[in-house]
């Protein structure tokens, strides 16, 4: 579902001053994560090097960009990279927002509903001191 991001400091976008940039996490294709890993990667230095997802700041602009590019598909990652002051971290956010959703999604998956396996008693009792 689309949201909206309101800029604190309009960028020109198309010979036009734009205040607000709808964006849209759930349509970042598969092309657009790994072109933003990418971008990470040769931004941070870290050819062959592995950040952690959460702590990546690069990572989370560049798929923040990536979230508003595919809501509005006539604009450029370049156009984006002109964001400056707190708009930076809005972006960002998007990005964050989207990694720590997964990681939370991730994490709720791996706790079952189930209950665990019991564990059996052990079959020689325990010496008394």
């Amino acid at each position: 579902m689309a949201e909206k991001l309101k800029l604190k400091n309009p960028i020109m976008i198309d010979g036009k001053e734009t205040n607000e940039l709808s964006y849209d996490a759930e349509k970042i294709t598969n092309e657009a994560f790994l072109n933003a890993c990418s971008l990470s990667a040769a931004r941070n230095g870290t050819q062959g090097e592995v950040l952690l997802r959460e702590n990546d700041n690069a990572l989370h602009f560049y798929l923040g960009v990536a979230a508003i590019c595919a809501e509005n598909p006539s604009l450029d990652r370049r156009d984006l990279e002109r964001v400056k002051g707190i708009d930076n971290l809005k972006v960002t956010n998007v990005g964050r927002v989207f990694i720590m959703g997964f990681l939370n999604e991730a994490l709720m998956e791996s706790v079952s509903e189930e209950p665990s396996e019991i564990t059996p008693e052990p079959s020689t009792p325990e010496q008394e001191n």
